[in-house]
């Protein structure tokens, strides 16, 4: 049935005809969801867009433990390339669909090496932080700096002052910065943070001082986390 509608181009019948099987709980195959997810890329125009409906049959196939084939990720990988990765991230952030924007992101960086340089990967912190998901925010920094990407130091913090300017300074919010650049073996940025919120008229905490002193720690910087040390003591 549904590859008689998909063959008519009658993909709305056919997404109904699916939506019915879900509600009734019967089981999607692998044969189905291929069919269907290839002739929603192949046929998606600007007036209709079938961005959603891939997204969520995508979905269904995850929490169905259903693996794509072949035909179905070469599909589904052109018409995200044509469409514009970004933009889908940035409508997902937009309607609060955080998450699933942020295992987007993660999935395709893996496997098309997707920029972390565009606009996306800023939009998916920000919306992260937004939404008090700091553990997804946190992992996002930590990635970017196995990436090895440049000017590191001047990105993160425009990405601080970015989200400075939507909440205003917050002690929670610093320590988080702290907490993921320390993570990330990058200590010297954890304190360039924590100078920043003292610069902000926010005096550190005792979980703002720990934060520092394990980033040097981790870091294996011994003699510069006496220092620090002796400092706040």
């Amino acid at each position: 049935m549904v590859k008689y509608l998909c063959k008519r181009n009658q993909l709305d019948y056919a997404m109904e005809y699916v939506d019915g099987m879900l509600k009734e709980r019967k089981e999607l195959g692998a044969h189905l969801l291929g069919t269907l997810v290839p002739a929603l890329c192949e046929h998606h125009v600007k007036k209709k867009n079938r961005v959603w409906d891939v997204f969520d049959l995508l979905v269904e196939m995850k929490e169905n433990k259903i693996p794509p084939d072949w035909q179905t990720i070469n599909v589904t990988l052109c018409f995200f390339c044509k469409i514009g990765m970004d933009r889908f991230v940035l409508a997902l952030c937009k309607t609060n669909r955080i998450e699933e924007g942020y295992e987007l992101h993660r999935k395709v960086s893996e496997i098309l090496r997707f920029s972390h340089q565009s606009g996306s990967f800023i939009h998916l912190i920000c919306a992260l932080v937004r939404s008090s998901r700091m553990d997804m925010a946190v992992d996002l920094l930590i990635n970017m700096q196995k990436k090895d990407m440049d000017n590191l130091l001047a990105r993160i913090l425009s990405l601080l002052e970015r989200q400075l300017s939507y909440s205003g300074p917050k002690i929670w919010f610093f320590n988080f910065f702290i907490n993921g650049v320390g993570n990330a073996k990058n200590p010297e940025l954890a304190r360039e943070i924590y100078e920043r919120m003292k610069r902000s008229g926010i005096s550190p905490n005792v979980t703002s001082d720990v934060l520092v002193l394990k980033s040097y720690l981790k870091s294996g910087r011994i003699s510069d986390a006496l220092n620090f040390y002796v400092d706040i003591k």
